[in-house]
């Protein structure tokens, strides 16, 4: 993989596409040891389906892994963990946007100072432009790179559909859980709970004496299997 240098006179497109493909990438980087990164990879952990060849194309780019997507050194500088992986972190992104950082001070920058440069040095197009500056922002905030507020609100409406989907999903959580309780209170309908605690915990059918007998006797018998096993 080539250095800053070579990315400076001619730089390969940065990373496009959806935020998350990188999000759920870093999460599982906290997780695993990642050796090597392909589509097969990339499909068993269920992460850009469908697109697995943009997050690979964007993880050769920040230097992650090689033209084969074999990990490189510079992924494994991110096994750690606290401010040595920020740090870490921050040398990767700003080595890979050497172009961007050379030109851009983004304490200052509007989101167009951003997009016009991925589209003027980078070669993108506008709107693989617009998507790529926002990755570019989620691994400034992730490599703690100070950035203007307009650069920031890039991922607000991005984040707000985050946290509607979550929002979603634990209303849907929530409304299964409760329909499976209504149905464990049908199923126990005309049932007698015999309870002691949190150790005995027994349904009966109503007024069913024989079904209570063959209980007891159950019961009796594992009495007489524990008495046995203690002698």
């Amino acid at each position: 993989m080539e250095g800053s240098e070579g990315r400076t006179s001619e730089p390969s497109q940065p990373p496009y596409g959806s935020v998350k493909w990188y999000e759920d990438f870093f999460k599982l980087l906290e997780r695993i040891h990642i050796d090597k990164v392909d589509a097969a990879f990339l499909k068993i952990h269920n992460i850009a389906v469908g697109n697995e060849y943009k997050l690979v194309s964007g993880l050769r780019f920040l230097d992650l892994v090689d033209e084969d997507g074999n990990a490189t050194e510079k992924m494994a500088t991110l096994r750690v963990v606290g401010n040595e992986f920020t740090k870490n972190l921050e040398k990767i992104v700003r080595d890979a946007y050497a172009v961007l950082v050379s030109k851009i001070d983004f304490e200052k920058a509007l989101p167009s100072d951003l997009v016009n440069c991925l589209i003027t040095d980078y070669h993108m197009a506008r709107s693989t432009a617009t998507r790529g500056a926002k990755i570019f922002v989620f691994l400034a905030q992730k490599s703690e790179i100070p950035i203007s507020q307009a650069l920031a609100d890039m991922r607000k409406p991005e984040l707000e559909v985050t946290r509607k989907r979550k929002v979603k999903k634990e209303k849907i959580r929530k409304k299964k859980e409760a329909e499976e309780f209504e149905e464990e209170l049908e199923e126990k309908k005309g049932m007698h709970k015999i309870a002691w605690g949190n150790d005995i915990l027994i349904y009966l059918r109503e007024g069913d004496k024989k079904m209570a007998e063959k209980a007891k006797v159950l019961i009796d018998l594992y009495i007489r299997d524990l008495e046995g096993s203690e002698s």
